[in-house]
């Protein structure tokens, strides 16, 4: 078997505002988590970060299931 060749590409500092619990779902349960901005910089790309969130179910069986936007 070969091995899974990687690179690192870039580093990025984020800042995040307090989770948001929305409640208990059939999914798990919904917070959301704010990206108040950030940056970001590689060989050979850098950037800034404007915000977002990040969407969030926790199961019940102690995975996260993310969905940064």
């Amino acid at each position: 078997m070969m091995g899974l060749a990687t690179a690192l590409e870039f580093t990025a500092q984020i800042e995040l505002g307090p989770p948001q619990i929305i409640g208990t779902t059939p999914s798990g349960l919904r917070r959301v988590v704010p990206i108040i901005g950030g940056t970001f910089e590689g060989k050979s790309l850098r950037g800034t970060i404007a915000g977002g969130a990040d969407w969030q179910y926790s199961r019940t069986d102690g995975a996260t299931i993310v969905s940064a936007r």
